[in-house]
């Protein structure tokens, strides 16, 4: 189990410790006036991120619609949880990606096209503050297991990768655009990703986007082979065969993906079933 100093409720902490049992013979320990400082800032942002999200979380649906709120706004509020393999991205790769994603969605040959974000929180809240009408003309949605972003403006769907088609039922076949973000880097969670997405897209050719890495078991191309098999069965119905075998085909993007802090040694990258630009 990894346990990171910001998760530790710490007391503030203003004296020395003393572990000496009382005993007037032992030398009083005291910690490094650095170290003490480092817990008490941790456990003073932790406060305050408690703070944050209690009010949040007393305002109602209107209220928080109301009440967007940017990249590094929602960075500070919620702690990557690692248990849950979160890692969120830079500030200025989420509002670069979200505007990307802005613009393709106005492509989409349909009224208010929904987006589906699967357990990609960062982008989905860079992608509500892209333009003050976003959830006028689009319908995004946000498919994620942590509830701590039930909180957020827009629709939150619970998501259990382990239950992968257990989703709304006006979701089912019913996403024009999906960006996703796996947890996991295996060809299980995979596997569950793609079924997510076979049972929410629509059969029309819709716009698929991955943001992922390699792992012990997952190869390049295990991912453009497994993405690929999913777009196939999407759209098996769907157009000429010149715009059916472009939607059905997963290929290496090259949009570079940057994390906060550097702390990924995996080097992530972009697929999509569609053209994506890197400016």
């Amino acid at each position: 189990m990894n346990v990171r100093l910001e998760d530790i409720d710490f007391p503030l902490i203003n004296e020395s410790i003393d572990l000496s049992d009382n005993d007037e013979d032992e030398e009083v320990l005291q910690l490094d006036p650095s170290i003490l400082k480092h817990i008490n800032d941790l456990t003073a942002l932790q406060g305050e991120r408690n703070r944050l999200l209690h009010d949040r979380s007393v305002l109602s649906e209107e209220e928080r619609n109301e009440k967007p709120i940017s990249v590094d706004e929602f960075k500070h509020i919620f702690s990557e949880d690692w248990q849950l393999s979160q890692f969120w991205y830079s500030t200025a790769f989420a509002e670069h990606f979200a505007a990307i994603l802005y613009k393709a969605a106005q492509t989409l040959e349909c009224a208010r096209p929904t987006i589906a974000f699967i357990s990609s929180p960062t982008a989905y809240v860079a992608f509500l503050a892209t333009s003050p009408d976003v959830r006028t003309v689009c319908n995004p949605v946000l498919l994620e297991y942590d509830d701590r972003f039930a909180m957020l403006p827009g629709r939150f769907v619970k998501y259990d990768i382990d239950d992968p088609t257990q989703v709304p039922a006006d979701l089912h076949q019913g996403v024009d655009m999906a960006i996703a973000d796996p947890p996991f880097l295996n060809r299980a969670t995979t596997t569950k990703v793609c079924k997510t997405l076979e049972h929410v897209m629509k059969r029309d050719g819709g716009k698929v986007l991955l943001l992922s890495s390699h792992g012990p078991d997952l190869a390049e191309e295990d991912i453009i082979r497994i993405y690929g098999e999913t777009l196939v069965t999407i759209n098996s119905s769907f157009g000429d065969s010149g715009s059916k075998s472009r939607c059905c085909r997963m290929e290496k993007q090259s949009l570079v993906v940057g994390h906060d802090g550097g702390r990924l040694s995996n080097a992530f990258g972009c697929w999509a079933n569609w053209e994506v630009p890197d400016s």
